[in-house]
């Protein structure tokens, strides 16, 4: 065998490695985290090998004429590099397992989004350079016109579905950094996902085969010149198809949701400022939680500490009854801003109480209950007290009424075990919400995989992706959550408290959080969890550096959770604030 000929089929044996892995790394939810970014090691060290067999290439760059092909090609090769180039970078920067001491050389917050949208990219550009080669690759089989016909079909249907697919997962939502993580179906069988995949890069690779045949067209080859119109059909019918697959089932969607409560008109208008509340002037005793005026008591320390946190639950005044359930973030790895043990400990003890949650539904360290228990153990939780999964044995739907989004809410079947609950919970920004305080906490936090679900596409599903394209009528379903949540265990029964500390516009559901920019404020508790929130808002409007947060908060309408929680009885967002440090 000629050394050219080793040389190519090596080259081959590269270009269909890659290939594989790409759909690997597609299939995020099936490898988890870990394997991910070894993986995506992997494809490092082969876009460098293949950028080294193929080096000649860069010689002739600008040499000869550029026809239509060539053109389009070196195009291609360019993008497809740069796309790779820019996932490997701000998939390292972000890096908790492979390389974690390259970890932050750029804004986390920045290169999670980045890394999202290359990775899409590359994806979209690898299909279209496959495509680009396969004539030439083909040009040697003696296939009869017939039989072309019969391929050019069932490539065409093949893509078709490829391009549905592309639609039905949300893929341009990703290439025009629409989304800030990743929202996955995790239910969903491994080989229907790389399936799935395949069949998405497919189309690509179909689209451009159709284009290598109209560059061909346009210089004028022979063989083209019989339907030199085929290509560009076949890449609109393609087209046609997945776009009528796609209305086909959004039709039977609707049709299956058509029992969901009727959605109502949502506010159009982002808050700019917060509603002006009352800041309190008046004498309020310590163990108050409402004033002579009927506005609700929010308390405020500075001292953010675990003495701090016993002092400002001790100002509410509240005893509990039965069995206690204390719910937290337990935070995802590597690196999120989670309440630390050694603050919340004494807290938990006092009340002898059992920390409570549930497995997430976007995927990560925390999507099952035997990743989830490593988490709590690793982040120190099961050393300060009982740890519990509440969706560990499935889950129990509760009636709600009063609602404009749900009709129930989901939770973990654990959640029926438990009298009087402590919401305890970390305040900063949040990439869907705006912010995440006390009614995230509770709305998405004690919910099940599939409640979360529900209320993330404001009660039209119960599986699948948490992604919606109405921002106000999620919200809507987040505060009605926990209007369901504190109407079944009694208001009576539940507390809330936030710790404002570790400021970030990330959540503690990201792993690699954007560092503050806010200094810490301190420590609020209220029985009121609208109150807590805006208070919390309100705060943040007043502090210096706060202009990433507010921006956050008023780009996802934020507020809007808190307007359609008092609009619907949760509570109030005008409170009196009472400052336990003075």
């Amino acid at each position: 065998m000629s050394k050219a000929k080793t040389n190519m089929i090596i080259k081959r044996i590269v270009d269909a490695a890659m290939t594989v892995l790409l759909l690997l790394l597609m299939a995020y939810q099936v490898t988890g985290e870990m394997a991910h970014e070894w993986i995506g090691m992997g494809m490092t060290v082969l876009v460098i090998v293949h950028q080294i067999q193929n080096r000649k290439w860069y010689g002739v760059l600008f040499k000869g004429k550029y026809n239509p092909y060539r053109s389009i090609t070196r195009i291609l090769n360019i993008l497809l590099l740069a796309s790779f180039a820019l996932t490997a970078f701000c998939g390292m920067s972000m890096s908790g397992y492979a390389v974690p001491f390259l970890y932050g050389m750029a804004p986390v917050s920045f290169v999670r989004r980045m890394h999202l949208s290359m990775s899409h990219w590359a994806f979209v550009l690898m299909g279209l350079h496959l495509g680009m080669h396969v004539p030439a690759m083909t040009a040697g089989l003696k296939l009869t016109d017939r039989t072309k016909a019969n391929l050019a079909c069932i490539f065409t249907g093949i893509g078709g579905i490829g391009f549905w697919l592309f639609l039905r997962n949300g893929m341009p939502n990703y290439l025009f950094f629409r989304v800030p993580f990743a929202f996955l179906d995790y239910d969903k069988a491994g080989w229907l996902v790389f399936l799935e995949n395949l069949l998405m890069l497919s189309f690509w690779a179909f689209t451009g085969t159709q284009t290598a045949l109209i560059c061909r067209n346009a210089a004028g080859k022979a063989e083209a010149k019989k339907n030199p119109l085929l290509p560009v059909t076949a890449i609109m019918a393609s087209v046609i198809i997945g776009i009528a697959l796609m209305f086909s089932f959004s039709a039977a969607d609707v049709q299956a949701s058509s029992a969901q409560p009727a959605e109502t008109q949502s506010s159009e208008e982002s808050a700019a400022e917060p509603e002006t509340t009352v800041v309190s002037e008046e004498v309020v005793s310590d163990t108050e939680t409402t004033t002579p005026n009927g506005a609700p008591v929010v308390y405020f320390t500075s001292d953010i500490s675990a003495e701090g946190l016993v002092k400002i639950y001790d100002s509410l005044g509240w005893t509990p009854e039965g069995k206690v359930a204390v719910k937290i973030s337990t935070g995802e790895p590597p690196a999120s801003n989670y309440l630390r043990p050694e603050l919340i400990g004494d807290l938990v003890k006092k009340v002898d109480g059992t920390i409570v949650e549930c497995n997430t539904a976007y995927g990560g360290s925390r999507s099952s209950s035997a990743m989830h228990r490593q988490v709590a153990e690793d982040h120190g939780f099961t050393a300060i007290a009982d740890f519990d999964l509440m969706d560990e044995e499935g889950e129990v739907e509760w009636p709600m009424t009063g609602g404009t989004r749900l009709d129930k809410v989901i939770v973990g079947s654990h959640a029926e075990n438990y009298t009087d609950w402590v919401i305890l919970s970390h305040f900063k920004g949040h990439a869907m919400a705006g912010f995440g305080g006390a009614i995230k906490n509770v709305g998405i936090g004690i919910s099940s995989p599939s409640g979360k679900v529900y209320v993330h596409t404001a009660g039209t599903k119960t599986s699948g992706s948490i992604w919606y394209n109405d921002q106000d009528a999620w919200l809507e379903a987040l505060a009605e959550m926990v209007s369901g949540f504190s109407s079944h265990v009694g208001k009576d029964h539940i507390i809330y408290i936030n710790v404002m500390n570790r400021l970030s516009v990330d959540c503690d559901c990201d792993g690699n959080p954007a560092e503050p920019d806010i200094h810490d404020i301190g420590i609020l508790a209220s029985t009121d969890p609208v109150a807590l929130d805006q208070a919390c808002v309100d705060l943040i409007y007043q502090a210096e550096g706060n202009e990433s947060l507010v921006s956050r908060m008023e780009s996802l309408h934020g507020t809007h959770t808190l307007e359609h929680a008092e609009e619907i009885g949760l509570g109030s967002r005008t409170y009196e604030l009472v400052n336990i440090d003075e």
